[in-house]
């Protein structure tokens, strides 16, 4: 019964008023990665990608040794928002509630990774009709619009039976 309800893309930041790279491309993404005093990347998900993946394809993983920093515990953008780095990235949801800094922009798309929020039942669920009703509200495009409000991107696959 599982149902993706959200994907959760990677965006980077900067301290609020600081001048804004572009990160549109992966060249200007590499650029940003490599002129940044600091950079922070978070411990979850998309902080393994960055440090494990992204730094790879962007043939810059010697050169951030020792300037990029995984950030255990703390969000990201609170780290940028204290002038502790200077660019940072982590999923756009857990950027957008965080005051004093900017929001850059995603990843591009040739090296984005999204995050899948999904929902299931389990086998043996006590209300299985209920739990499809609830599944398929949460998954319906009327609430596309709640789910891009908190930084994420509406996705719906059909329920299974």
């Amino acid at each position: 019964t599982k149902v993706v309800l959200a994907n959760s893309p990677i965006a980077c930041a900067v301290r609020h008023g600081a001048a804004k790279p572009d990160i549109s491309t992966t060249e200007g993404l590499r650029s940003a990665f490599l002129t940044a005093r600091k950079v922070a990347y978070s411990d979850s998900a998309s902080g393994e990608y960055i440090e494990g993946k992204l730094m790879k394809k962007l043939d810059i993983a010697q050169q951030m040794q020792g300037k990029a920093a995984k950030i255990p515990a703390t969000p990201v953008g609170e780290i940028i928002a204290h002038g502790e780095a200077d660019f940072g990235c982590q999923q756009r949801s857990e950027l957008m509630p965080v005051k004093g800094i900017d929001i850059v922009g995603l990843l591009p798309p040739e090296v984005q990774l999204k995050t899948e929020f999904s929902a299931a039942l389990v086998r043996d669920a006590g209300q299985p009709e209920a739990g499809r009703a609830l599944l398929r509200f949460l998954a319906s495009p009327a609430n596309a619009a709640a789910i891009e409000a908190t930084g994420l991107e509406p996705a719906s696959t059909p329920l299974q039976h």
